[in-house]
């Protein structure tokens, strides 16, 4: 994936994303990829893969955040359409949050806790 500069944004403010429609691929893959564009020009991607999946609505309502369609053009007002579990976090947030805990690492005696905290820190990946 690449990327360039972004464009300036609309006067009202919309997001208008364009997809290529000489390039035979699938929903899923033109779905990501609508995410990246508009996570990258946002300015928030955190730079790993995104992956775009089917699913119920039981499932989709379970999620952290979901959207619901506003009604305005194809779909009843109210309509659940997507969902995800990603909770966006800063670089700098991470890197922060690493020092902390490396810091309660370095001053604990309790060993599991240690193991712990330490094995929290690698999740981060910071």
């Amino acid at each position: 994936m690449t990327t360039t500069s972004p464009s300036p944004a609309p006067a009202d403010d919309r997001i208008v994303v364009r997809y290529n429609t000489n390039v035979d691929m699938s929903r899923g893959k033109m779905a990501a990829h609508v995410a990246h564009a508009v996570l990258t020009a946002a300015g928030v991607h955190p730079g790993g893969p995104i992956i775009v999946l089917g699913g119920k609505p039981r499932d989709i309502e379970q999620m952290t955040t979901v959207m619901h369609d506003e009604g305005r053009t194809e779909l009843e007002p109210g309509t659940l359409t997507t969902g995800t579990d990603f909770v966006f976090a800063s670089r700098a947030r991470r890197e922060q949050a690493t020092r902390d805990l490396m810091q309660i690492v370095a001053t604990t005696d309790d060993p599991t806790i240690a193991s712990r905290i330490s094995a929290a820190v690698e999740l981060l990946g910071a």
